[in-house]
C-alpha cells in the first residue's frame, strides 16, 4: 500500500553472523556489484558499433556515477544528524534507507526523509526507512 506518506519498517531480522557488521558487509557488496556493472559498461563503450550504442553506455556510466554519489551524500547527512551509520539504496525512483539503531521515532523518521527526498528528490511515498541495530 502506497498510500502512506512514509513506510516505516521494523527493526530487520538479522541475516549475518554477529561478528560481521552488517554495514560494512553491505557496502563491500555494493562496491563489488558497482565495480562489474562500470567494467561491462567500459567494455560496452569501448566496443559499441554506433554513435547510439556509444551514448547509451555514456550515460548509463553516468547514471551510476550519480547515483552512488548520491547515495553517499544521503548517507553522510543522515549520519550528520547523530547516527551510527546509514545506508541508502535509489533504484529507479525508489528510495531506501537503513539506519544503525534500535528504532526510530516518528520525528527521525521524518529528519531521514526530508534528508533523502532534498537530495534525491524521491517522492514521500517513494521513500522506505528502517531501523537496524
Amino acid at each position: 500500500d502506497r498510500s502512506n506518506a512514509l513506510q516505516v519498517i521494523k527493526p530487520l531480522a538479522e541475516t549475518a553472523p554477529a561478528t560481521a557488521d552488517f554495514f560494512i558487509e553491505y557496502r563491500l557488496e555494493r562496491d563489488r556489484v558497482r565495480s562489474e556493472r562500470s567494467d561491462l559498461l567500459r567494455e560496452m563503450l569501448a566496443s559499441a558499433k554506433t554513435d547510439e550504442a556509444r551514448q547509451k553506455a555514456q550515460e548509463a556510466m553516468l547514471k551510476l556515477v550519480q547515483e552512488k554519489q548520491r547515495e553517499a551524500e544521503m548517507e553522510n547527512l543522515i549520519k550528520a544528524r547523530g547516527f551510527a551509520d546509514a545506508l541508502v539504496f535509489v533504484r529507479e525512483g525508489l528510495v531506501s534507507a537503513v539506519i544503525k539503531t534500535q528504532s526510530l521515532t516518528r520525528e527521525e523518521v521524518m529528519q531521514v526523509a526530508d534528508v533523502i527526498g532534498r537530495v534525491s528528490g524521491a517522492r514521500q511515498e517513494d521513500i522506505t526507512i528502517s531501523a537496524k541495530p
